[in-house]
């Protein structure tokens, strides 16, 4: 667990998980899908920008299809930008296990942005989060290991 104090004479406490070990397997789906939609959609300028250059870059070498699918994750992100959706910071409130010793376990959208609505009431920054997840984010890699490098050890190949 790591925890972090924020707020007016750093009053609140927030623990957060630091470890994929310490997760519950409906919080690491979450998570998992949260992150995935983080990675492939995004939900901020730079991914619109990022998007756009995707689609020129397939229509100008005649990849249709690819070109369609970028054009439905343009829209989405562009979704999630006007619900104010910030995939970041529901990525951020996933890992939240408790806000001043009150369990979290609403993994909903909803109730990801309530958790970032009450921690911003109290004084989160987005710098910190962002911070944050950038420091959870090497610690949660170097503990990681993909499954199959697993497989590999065990001297099995996977042949799905």
């Amino acid at each position: 667990m790591h925890t972090i104090k924020i707020g007016g004479f750093r009053k609140h406490t927030i623990e957060l998980y630091d470890s994929i070990k310490e997760i519950t397997a409906e919080r690491d789906h979450a998570l998992n899908c949260m992150i995935t939609i983080d990675l492939g959609i995004g939900a901020d300028m730079d991914s619109v920008a990022e998007h756009f250059n995707t689609l020129h870059e397939h229509l100008s070498n005649g990849h249709r299809e690819a070109a369609q699918q970028e054009a439905v994750n343009l829209h989405n992100n562009f979704f999630m930008m006007i619900e104010k959706i910030n995939t970041k910071s529901l990525c951020f409130a996933l890992l939240v296990k408790s806000i001043d010793k009150q369990p979290q376990y609403d993994l909903t959208d909803e109730g990801c942005k309530k958790v970032i609505r009450k921690l911003s009431h109290m004084g989160l920054r987005q710098s910190q989060v962002e911070e944050l997840l950038s420091d959870l984010k090497k610690k949660l890699s170097r503990n990681f290991i993909p499954s199959f490098l697993i497989d590999m050890e065990a001297g099995e190949m996977q042949t799905s």
